[in-house]
């Protein structure tokens, strides 16, 4: 065997030792990440109180997240293993008339309480503003009340996880 056969074998055995070594890690990178990236969205879904919707194979469970406790997940509905774990969704609410409820009675008892402030014919020291904050106030909380009632926000899931 020359020399420069004998250098191409050591650089093929090279190659195929880095590639063997490759290989191995290959799962245990893929899913290293998952199951980090997992872990981190339900930290954050424990830190900031959402409600999520856990989906494994069989089953789906929903609820607060309450903690977790090393491979398990702990909701306020139940338990599920965190390698079991193929989809995270979290519950959002969007629309509703609670605000523009809230902003259309504020202005507009508002509104009424200065214009009724100004029939005061004595001792009348503010009378104006106190009848528009008072009426801003409470125009504004019964009008997002009425409003959510006639137009509550609508609920709708949004994946989060993968």
């Amino acid at each position: 065997m020359s020399h420069r056969q004998y250098r191409s074998l050591i650089d093929l055995k090279q190659w195929g030792l880095a590639l063997a070594i490759i290989m191995a890690a290959l799962p245990c990178a893929a899913q290293a990440p998952a199951d980090s990236t997992r872990s981190a969205v339900l930290r954050t879904a424990v830190e900031n109180n959402w409600h999520v919707r856990l989906s494994t194979a069989e089953d789906s469970v929903g609820g607060r997240v309450v903690a977790l406790e090393g491979g398990t997940v702990r909701l306020i509905g139940g338990r599920v293993a965190l390698g079991e774990i193929t989809r995270i969704e979290r519950q959002r609410k969007e629309g509703g008339g609670a605000i523009l409820g809230g902003l259309a009675g504020g202005l507009g008892l508002g509104a009424i309480g200065y214009m009724l402030a100004g029939l005061c014919e004595s001792g009348c020291n503010g009378a104006r503003e106190k009848g528009l904050i008072m009426g801003g106030l409470t125009g504004g909380v019964l009008g997002a009340l009425l409003g959510n009632a006639v137009a509550p926000a609508r609920r709708r899931w949004e994946a989060i996880w993968p």
